[in-house]
């Protein structure tokens, strides 16, 4: 019931101008033939390149079709010498065998103190997922500290900006128990805007290879205070040559000092 959406993309020999890269082709008829590993074909469709050398197949699947390994394989109409050739499999719909939780300390991540946490996994017949495969990551993103006591508050510095970071922690394999426990830093050296989230991500492998995952945040922090603004409560104007009193809140994230004045 689903569909396959195939994209191909050919090129031709290297142009005489082009310094060695391949060129890209006129377009051209094509048609995607679809084999089933008895060798039978199941389906043929026509397309045409487009001006960038690409053409695009979405292949409808019945729920009759029969499930295992398919050939794709790109023809010019009334060619038997493929351009490209690639395989998919068809498999029925099953659930996920595993479950996978992230456990980590609730305290915000600091560069002093980096994030520790543990993956765990569990098959859902209750046993440990011993031995299995698990990869996380750690994704730092922009996420602005805000005071309850100080709702209306700014607390980001406006000409600074941060882009979204990811750090790999690379494959582990699953102990006894079912865990893995990765560890990340932050860098010491950001300055972003203001507070950071720290996304942990893990995946874990099912048997067969198909991955579960599981998220969780954490606030992070690459300062040790964060200065608040608030404007006026007279809609937030000024006037030229007229002095502008504002409102200033301080958070010590040490020792969890506020100060307003």
């Amino acid at each position: 019931g689903e569909t396959t959406h195939v994209k191909a993309i050919v090129r031709g020999p290297p142009a005489a101008d082009a310094g060695g890269a391949p060129s890209c082709p006129p377009a051209f008829p094509v048609q995607l033939r679809i084999g089933r590993s008895d060798g039978t074909t199941r389906q043929t469709l026509a397309g045409m390149l487009d001006e960038r050398g690409t053409v695009a197949f979405d292949i409808a699947w019945r729920d009759h079709d029969a499930t295992g390994p398919y050939t794709l394989h790109l023809l010019t109409p009334g060619g038997e010498t493929p351009l490209g050739t690639t395989r998919i499999l068809l498999e029925d719909f099953a659930p996920p065998t595993l479950a996978v939780t992230i456990e980590a300390d609730a305290g915000r991540v600091t560069p002093a103190a980096g994030v520790t946490f543990t993956a765990a996994a569990r098959h859902l017949f209750g046993a440990p997922a011993a031995g299995q495969p698990a990869q996380a990551a750690v994704r730092f993103v922009p996420r602005p500290f805000r005071h309850p006591r100080w709702p209306d508050y700014v607390f980001d510095d406006a000409e600074k900006s941060f882009q979204p970071v990811t750090h790999k922690l690379g494959d582990a394999r699953l102990d006894a128990a079912g865990r893995a426990v990765f560890r990340d830093a932050l860098p010491a050296g950001w300055r972003p805007a203001s507070a950071l989230e720290a996304v942990l991500e893990v995946s874990v492998e099912e048997n067969g290879g198909r991955t579960v995952s599981a998220t969780t945040t954490r606030p992070a922090d690459c300062y040790p205070y964060y200065v608040g603004l608030r404007l006026p409560d007279a809609g937030g104007g000024c006037r030229a040559g007229q002095p502008l009193a504002l409102r200033l809140a301080a958070h010590d994230l040490q020792r969890g000092h506020v100060a307003r004045r």
